[in-house]
This record gives C-alpha cells, sequence and structure tokens, in this order.
C-alpha cells in the first residue's frame, strides 16, 4: 500500500517525518512523494494558527479525494480535530515515537530530499515563553543518547550526507536533564572523520556559553552561522514575551561571536504584532535589525495560541497595523541582508552543491549564504571552494554567484 508523508513545521518535525518514512517502509508499506497514494501521514505542525490552518485546508482537499487519512505531530486542540475531522486516524506523536523505539529503530539512514542531514538531539521545552504553546505539545526536556547520536551521525556521513544540522525543541537544553551538554556532544561529533561539515538550527541566547564557543571555536569543521531568536528589540515586550535576557544582552553576545568567529553570519526570528506592541517598540525591531547585520530575519506576526499567558492579553494590534509593520520590516530587513551579502564579495567560501538551476549549480556556504557557481562540471552533492564574485536576484530574494 502506498503511504505518502506531508511535513509541516520546524526542523525536528522534519526529522520525525524521516524517522516514519523509514518504520512505515520496514513495515511493508511503499513510500512515495507522487500523487498516487491510499493513505497519507500529516505531521502537524501548531506553532502559529496560520501553520494549523495550512494543515486543515490540505486536510479537506485530501477528503474530498477519498484519502485515507493519519494525523501526527504537535496538535494544539485534539478535541477540534476530532470533531472538525471525524474520518480521520490521529496517532499520538509520543506514542508513536515509542511505538518505534520499541520496534528497535532508534536512528535514520538517510534523509530524503535533503543533501544536509537534521539530526534531532533534544525533544521538549520547559522556557514557556508567555506566547508559545510548545511546551504544552511537547512535554519535558528528553536528551538522546550521546552513543545513539554519534551512530546516527556516522551512518548519514557515510551514507553521502556531508554536512549534519545539530537541532531541537530547544537546543541549547542538550543534557539538562543527563547531566551533560551540548558542548559534550559537539566535542565527540569533532572526531568523526566522515562528518566535512556541521552546522547548529536554532539556539537561545542563554544557551550560548563560554564553553560552548571554545568547544565551536576549536572545531574546523564547524560552520559558522548562528540563529539566535531575539523576538523583539524592545526590552518592554521582551518582558512581556517571558524571554530571559534583555537586548543589551543579546547585542553583546552577537558581537562576541562575531570577534570570535571571522566571517560568521546571523539569522533570528522577530515577531511582529505581541499584544500591546507600541510603535516605539516596533521601531527598536527594526532598529535590532539594522544593527545586528542579519543575514536572514525570520518575520512572523503574533498568533493567539490557546493555554498561553499571552492569549490572555486584551491588548490585541488590529490586522491592518500588523501588515503595514510587517511590510516594513522585510523591506529594512531585505535591504540589510543585501548589503550583508556584498561584503562576501571577493571572498573563497565552501559551498555544499545542492542542485542544478537556472544553468548553475546551487548550494548554501558555511556560513549559510546562497551561492550559484558557475561550472560546467558536475558538482551535485560535493563540497566546492569558490570565489564570490556578484550578486544576482533569484525569486525576488538575492544571491551570490561564483566561479570555480
Amino acid at each position: 500500500m502506498k503511504l505518502k508523508i506531508f511535513t509541516f513545521g520546524c526542523k525536528v518535525n522534519q526529522y520525525e517525518s524521516q524517522l516514519y518514512r523509514e518504520y512505515f517502509s520496514a513495515q511493508g508499506y511503499e513510500i512515495t512523494n507522487s500523487h498516487n497514494f491510499e493513505i497519507c501521514l500529516i505531521n502537524l505542525c501548531c506553532v502559529t494558527k496560520k501553520a494549523e490552518n495550512e494543515v486543515f485546508r490540505l486536510m479537506r482537499k485530501l477528503i474530498s479525494q477519498k484519502k485515507k487519512i493519519w494525523l501526527t505531530g504537535c496538535i494544539a486542540d485534539r478535541r477540534f480535530i476530532e470533531e472538525t475531522f471525524p474520518s480521520i486516524m490521529i496517532f499520538d506523536r509520543q506514542k508513536l515515537l515509542n511505538e518505534i523505539e520499541k520496534s528497535g529503530l532508534k536512528t535514520i539512514s538517510r534523509f530524503n530530499g535533503h543533501s544536509r542531514a537534521f539530526i534531532k538531539v533534544v525533544d521538549g521545552c520547559e522556557s514557556f515563553c508567555s506566547y508559545c504553546i510548545i511546551p504544552y505539545v511537547r512535554g519535558k526536556i528528553r536528551s538522546r543518547p550521546i552513543d545513539e547520536i554519534i551512530s546516527e551521525i556516522k551512518c548519514l556521513s557515510e551514507n553521502g550526507f556531508y554536512e549534519i544540522v545539530l537541532t531541537g525543541i530547544n537546543l541549547g537544553y542538550f543534557g539538562k536533564d543527563t547531566g551533560l551538554s551540548l558542548s559534550h556532544l559537539i566535542r565527540e561529533i569533532r572526531n568523526i572523520d566522515t562528518v566535512k561539515r556541521f552546522r547548529l538550527s536554532s539556539i537561545e541566547l542563554q544557551h550560548i556559553t563560554d564553553e560552548l564557543i571554545k568547544e565551536l571555536r576549536e572545531s574546523p569543521n564547524f560552520c559558522p552561522s548562528f540563529h539566535i531568536p531575539l523576538q523583539s528589540g524592545s526590552d518592554r515586550i521582551l518582558e512581556k514575551m517571558r524571554r530571559p535576557y534583555r537586548y543589551k544582552d543579546y547585542k553583546e553576545k552577537i558581537e562576541l561571536l562575531a570577534k570570535t568567529f571571522s566571517n560568521c553570519t546571523f539569522t533570528t526570528d522577530i515577531m511582529i504584532g505581541f499584544p500591546g506592541e507600541s510603535e516605539t517598540d516596533f521601531r527598536a525591531s527594526l532598529k535590532a535589525i539594522e544593527e545586528n547585520e542579519f543575514l536572514k530575519v525570520h518575520l512572523f506576526r503574533f498568533s493567539n495560541r490557546p493555554k498561553t499567558y499571552a492569549s490572555t492579553i486584551e491588548e490585541h494590534l488590529p490586522d491592518k497595523l500588523i501588515k503595514q509593520r510587517m511590510e516594513k520590516a522585510f523591506d529594512i530587513a531585505n535591504n540589510v541582508a543585501t548589503l550583508v551579502k556584498k561584503k562576501f564579495i571577493g571572498y573563497q567560501v565552501y559551498v555544499l552543491v545542492e542542485q542544478y538551476r537556472n544553468q548553475m549549480w546551487f548550494g548554501y556556504s558555511e556560513q549559510y549564504l546562497p551561492v550559484y557557481v558557475d561550472s560546467n562540471v558536475d558538482l551535485t552533492n560535493r563540497i566546492v571552494r569558490v570565489k564570490i564574485e556578484k550578486t544576482i536576484t533569484d525569486k525576488e530574494n538575492i544571491s551570490l554567484v561564483a566561479s570555480y
């Protein structure tokens, strides 16, 4: 029987979908990406209402096509789904993962559709930011054993995945429940010869310790790009969000990392329209985008999520105002990103080539710069040293062009 898996949300969901592929394949299902399938498994994300609605639209479409639907992932309101979509089957995510582990499948061996492999090292979150539902749907911190992670990384790198991305619901919490830390894991990864390079996915400011910086600095295969969520440039809003830092702390950490890792880049998340966000608060976020020279800013609207403290705050902003602020922030973020990319013209970087498109090879550098490589040689899945020569407009975004 043919099974298709639809994945929504973060890198952890993408990792778990790969685990589902390998598990259901071992159970005799034919995993497919085509439109010709009997059953689909949807891996849901509920971080925002927008993400949920996207899944619900897909479910209605599949129901109209008489497809059998299985649903798992991060589910905010199971009763609503059961009442609205009575024909679907819901798999509790943790119970499904436990069942997979009982079957003996604890690691993945490949990462379908990707040139780099995401490795989930820790699940759960205990931060309870005032706007976030994830601690309620993912539960307490649960770190994977280091030997299991290392075994998985070795297998993936030997199977041709030369870049590893460490990820988790809250990556910096790795080891909190076992007495270890992310630094211990990085020390082990550094000794794997087949890992050409590795990078961190999103990591919170408070988890970037001096010890972690030291271990990363001593890792020649570490990709110096940092995704550190800011959420707001306003201390007043950060306090209402229950974020454990203030903007001054954030800026100082960025400056320290920039001094420690030459030619590193920074990306971030910024929320627009948190309840009570004033014009002054918004302008503080715009200033933060410019001051920290982010390569990319993931901008998203505040989304009212059940169970969260922010859902009880009544100072919600009008949609029209949020839309205007989003557009303004997008313009500034794109302008800053273009300036950051142009600074690399003339530099030599190493690009992991992912695909051939627009008559050139495309991939990302160690700084996570989007780079097109002009070459007649087949560079698929190779890490090549190139020289950045110019910028190019690519689907409304700015990419770089390099010679090989």
